[in-house]
Order: structure tokens, then sequence, then C-alpha cells
């Protein structure tokens, strides 16, 4: 009975032992993401629907509308977008937010003179309005925060020390890439629109943020979240009692 016992004992932590190696250099990740897909499709209970967030989608439709009604090729203008933002501005929304980076001066300033002011004239009358940058390891140009573009980070109560305690370094982000600053000084906050995907690239965890030159950037959710609630008080870990 106890060579039984010790055998069964052997047997299980080796198997232990190899399952966690195979799992460490990710030669099981073939199962485990579609198995974790499944698993979270089956067994997550979905989140409570609200009438207080409304997506302006651009879709395959939006695309051919702007080509046959107006005449755009994408990118559209962003006159466009600035259109978007009043009218949402004018609903009353409590923040607007654009899923977006933009990048480069747009491409139609040369038909509509000047293109990026008028958007961000737009952005500087609305609601507290977001747009997006991107924090990489490896991607964009900026390792500061650019100079023209105002710094407006949330404070984190104990995020130096939090970071710390993520040895990997995964919070640290050495790179970005902002909107322009006609679009991003008119903004309340920026918001980080990259993702952590896995080997499958399917995204499936975020951040809620990360850091770049010293400081917190949120997710583009969290963004939202912040400039809907500007008076919210972040902590890195327990709010104190």
């Amino acid at each position: 009975m106890f060579r039984k016992l010790t055998h069964g004992l052997v047997i299980g932590f080796g198997a232990a032992a190899i399952a966690w190696m195979l799992w460490s250099i990710g030669w099981l990740n073939w199962i485990e993401y579609p198995s974790w897909d499944w698993r979270v499709s089956a067994f997550a209970k979905p989140g409570a629907a609200t009438d207080k967030i409304r997506i302006v989608l651009i879709d395959q439709s939006s695309l051919d509308w702007g080509r046959t009604e107006q005449g755009w090729a994408w990118p559209w203008p962003r006159i466009a977008y600035g259109a978007v933002a009043d009218f949402c501005t004018r609903a009353g929304a409590k923040a607007v937010i654009f899923d977006m980076v933009y990048t480069e001066p747009s491409i139609w300033n040369r038909v509509y003179g000047d293109d990026d002011a008028p958007f961000g004239a737009s952005l500087a009358k609305a609601c507290r309005p977001v747009v997006g940058l991107q924090l990489s390891r490896n991607q964009g140009s900026a390792t500061n925060w650019p100079s023209d573009i105002p710094r407006r980070m949330p404070s984190v109560d104990g995020l130096e020390s939090f970071v710390a305690s993520h040895r990997d370094g995964a919070l640290v982000m050495p790179r970005a890439i902002f909107s322009i600053p006609q679009i991003s000084t008119n903004c309340v906050i920026l918001g980080n629109v990259s993702g952590m995907s896995d080997r499958d690239k399917i995204i499936r965890r975020l951040f809620p943020f990360q850091v770049f030159d010293n400081g917190m950037v949120p997710s583009l959710g969290l963004a939202a979240f912040l400039a809907a609630s500007p008076t919210t008080t972040l902590y890195s870990a327990h709010p104190p009692k």
C-alpha cells in the first residue's frame, strides 16, 4: 500500500512538473487559448447593459456612404469627426471619446485648406474629449512626453511601489505614438489604444493603465471613465482606511 502511494505521488509530481515546464515555454498554448475562449463564453457572467453609453460605429456601410454620398476615400476628412463631436456635445454627452490615433496631419488639408484645426476646435468645445495614443516597446519615435502636448496624466496613489512590484516590466512602455498637437492639446486626457496580444494574435486581456515617461497612462476605457468622472481618486492597491 505504501509503495503504491509513493509511486502515485512520484507520478503525480512528475506529471505536474512536466505540465508546468510545457506551460512555461508556451507549448500548451495551442489548447489553452481556445479552452480559455470556451470557458469565458460558457461560464463568464455578462455585465449588465447600460443606456448611458452610446457607440458611433464606423462600419462598412459607413465607408460606403462616405464614398458614394460625400466622395470620401478612407481615411475620412477630420471635419467628419468634428461633426460627430459637435452632435454628441449638443446631445448632452458627459465625455466624447474617439478610439483613434491621429498620428499625421489630415491628407484632406489640400482639399479643405486646414482639416485639422476645425476638428481641434470641435474638441475644444466638446464636453471632456478623449483621443488615443499608442504605447509600445519598439514602435513610435517618442521616448518622452512631447513638450507641445499637455501632460494630463491622472495621479495614482502608490504608483511607484506598484510598478516596482511588477518586475517583468510589463507595465512600463518605453515608446509612444501620439495624436498630432492640434488634436491632442484639446483633450482632457489621452487613452492608450494598444493591447497585449497572445501568440495567436488575439487580445484577451488589457492593463487598466501602463507607465510612460514616469507617468500613468490609462487605457482608453479607463480614460473614458476618468473623463466622465473627473473627481475619481485612483489607488494602485487597497485604498487607505
